[in-house]
C-alpha cells in the first residue's frame, strides 16, 4: 500500500457523518549538538531522506520543519543546499504526541 501523509491524522465524523479532519501542529525543532549536516544531490527529496535517515518517509516532516530553506509545497530539494537532518527522533516524536493530544 502506498504511503499517505494523512495516514495518523486523527479525523472525527460530524452529525451529517461527514469526515472532519482536523489541523496537526508541529513541534519546534531545536537544534542539537548531534545534529547531522548533509548537502543534497539531485533527486533528493524530503521522503528518500526521511527513509535514509530514520528509516521511513513517514518522518519527511522532521526534515521539513528544521530547516526553513525547504518549501513546505513540494517534496523537490534544490541540489546543494545544506540541510539539517535532526538526530533526536524520539524526542520531537515525544512533542509531536504531546502537542497534538492537547489540541483534540
Amino acid at each position: 500500500m502506498a504511503y499517505s501523509r494523512y495516514t495518523n491524522i486523527p479525523e472525527k465524523r460530524d452529525s451529517y457523518n461527514t469526515r472532519v479532519v482536523r489541523s496537526t501542529i508541529y513541534p519546534p525543532i531545536k537544534r542539537h549538538d548531534s545534529d547531522l549536516y548533509v548537502m543534497t544531490v539531485v533527486g533528493d527529496t524530503l521522503y528518500a531522506l526521511a527513509e535514509k535517515y530514520y528509516g521511513s518517509v513517514n518522518y519527511y516532516w522532521i526534515i521539513g520543519e528544521a530547516n526553513e530553506k525547504v518549501s513546505k509545497k513540494t517534496q523537490n530539494i534544490p541540489p546543494g543546499l545544506q540541510l539539517r537532518i535532526p538526530n533526536q527522533l524520539d524526542k520531537i516524536l515525544r512533542d509531536y504526541d504531546d502537542i497534538n493530544e492537547q489540541a483534540t
